[in-house]
């Protein structure tokens, strides 16, 4: 005899399997969401497999050749598999012959053409896996497969194999000449990480003219953003251009000119340093909405005030509606009243002051902190918002004069009370 809750069960089962099938879609695809560890199951019943089997598949993150082979293997044996991927990570660190015994005799080259071209519905991938890479970027695969495809992100290992090879004219991993330059149609979206230093880096991002938006890690000293910038498509909307290696000052060259180009630009963040000349924010037009500035980019209080409310010379950027300033740093440390004992701090000579684990913004002659409060003023007053560390700076700022202003209260406040007790005849020290 069947208990309550197996009718319960059964009951729940019946319900759910006769919803609509966009409903169930939607149930399974925010179930997955909530089940972060992935271990829902597809094996429900017989009726809702398809759904749960279809958002399981959406995201696919490979991290060994021996994951890739199987999956492969199933596509090829389930074709209708590969159109339930969305997204694809290949992050593969280990060598192609590292499981030789995988490959059964094919080449690997060969099974990861055909399994990209079964990805019918994949819109966005992700690669820093060398092979991978290749052979997104042959002609086999750009011009017959990955057809919803419209975001690529590709790391630094394939970069910088492929950016040496161009110039000296090496073969591929897969056994065929390199291309002078690549081309894949409908990227909307391109970001990439790795060497941006000379032209041949210039030309492998130009064969993503058509890309939207452009997000640009450089790991070399002297990048080459303005050549970059020229082979880009100037309807871009999107431009964010970043160093992630300390640069050589002396080699790099203003986006100036070259940023002028860009009529419809909605978004620029700037993280790379140096690499603003004098003629940059006449460059800026309308319909930039967000400007962002990185930690290290120098940035001059009296130029962006401009930017914001205007000048005798130009009026104000009309369209800008988010400044995000990361230019400064600073931490809160601990405030004397917060003191578990309730002590004070007295440093080595026995004077006492503020807690040292403070971290004081790094304020520059070109801007202060009167300058970047009067800046948040302007911008308030035009509805510019200002995000970013500059905020909480600020913040910090005004909690460390109110620590000094504890400490020296509470010294004459010792004072008060020594000068008392030596009027009645007693020493505090």
């Amino acid at each position: 005899m069947e208990s309550s809750s197996e009718n319960s069960a059964t009951l729940t089962m019946s319900t759910a399997a006769s919803l609509p099938p966009e409903v169930l879609s939607h149930i399974f695809g925010f179930v997955l969401k909530l089940d972060g560890s992935k271990h829902m199951k597809g094996a429900i019943c017989k009726h809702l497999l398809p759904y749960t089997r279809a958002n399981l598949f959406a995201f696919v993150k490979l991290t060994t050749w021996k994951q890739f082979r199987l999956l492969a293997g199933a596509v090829e044996e389930h074709e209708a598999l590969g159109e339930l991927v969305v997204t694809l990570v290949a992050d593969v660190k280990e060598a192609l012959d590292a499981q030789a015994a995988i490959w059964e005799g094919e080449n690997p080259a060969s099974v990861v053409e055909g399994f990209l071209g079964a990805l019918l519905q994949v819109q966005a991938v992700v690669s820093s896996t060398i092979l991978f890479t290749e052979m997104l970027l042959s002609d086999e695969v750009a011009q017959f497969s990955l057809p919803a495809m419209r975001s690529l992100f590709l790391e630094d290992s394939f970069l910088r194999r492929t950016l040496e090879s161009l110039r000296h004219g090496a073969e591929s991993i897969t056994g065929h000449p390199r291309r002078s330059s690549f081309k894949l149609p409908n990227i909307f979206s391109l970001e990439i990480i790795g060497p941006l230093s000379n032209s041949a880096a210039a030309t492998f991002i130009g064969g993503f003219d058509e890309a939207l938006i452009v997000t640009l890690f450089n790991d070399s000293p002297s990048p080459k953003f303005k050549h970059i910038l020229r082979k880009l498509h100037p309807a871009m909307k999107s431009l964010t251009l970043a160093n992630k290696a300390e640069p050589d000052v002396s080699s790099l060259t203003p986006i100036d000119s070259a940023l002028s180009r860009f009529t419809e630009l909605d978004h620029l963040q700037i993280d790379a340093c140096n690499i603003i000349g004098p003629d940059f924010y006449q460059a800026l037009r309308e319909p930039l909405r967000r400007l962002g500035f990185g930690y290290g980019v120098e940035v001059c209080e009296a130029t962006l005030l401009d930017l914001v409310q205007g000048n005798s010379s130009r009026g104000r950027l009309a369209s800008l509606e988010e400044l995000e300033l990361d230019v400064v740093n600073g931490e809160r440390g601990t405030r004397i009243e917060e003191d578990k004992n309730g002590d004070m701090y007295f440093g080595p000579d026995e004077e006492m002051g503020p807690y040292p684990d403070w971290k004081l913004p790094n304020w520059t002659t070109k801007f202060t902190e009167e300058g970047a409060r009067e800046l948040v003023k302007a911008a308030e007053k035009v509805g510019v918002k200002i995000t970013g560390s500059l905020k909480h700076a600020l913040e910090v700022e005004v909690e460390w004069t109110n620590e000094i202003n504890w400490v020296l209260a509470w010294e004459d406040t010792c004072k008060e009370i020594d000068a008392e007790m030596r009027a009645d005849g007693y020493g505090y020290y």
